[in-house]
């Protein structure tokens, strides 16, 4: 599981805390104005899709 971390809007990524380490995902798209935002600060499943050391964002959702 991940700690959602962070977001930046501009540059389309977000930031998710991985066993004490932070790692940025790419390409977020759309999804981070109405689905992201409210998930800040809470546990999240991230889906990701990798090319050899980026990590590009394919699905979010809160673990309860």
């Amino acid at each position: 599981m991940e700690s959602f971390r962070a977001v930046h809007l501009d540059k389309d990524w977000i930031e998710v805390t991985v066993d004490g380490q932070p790692v940025r995902v790419s390409r977020v798209g759309e999804a981070v104005d109405d689905v992201i935002g409210p998930m800040v600060n809470h546990t999240v499943a991230v889906q990701v899709s990798r090319v050899r050391d980026r990590r590009y964002f394919l699905d979010i959702e809160v673990e309860e």
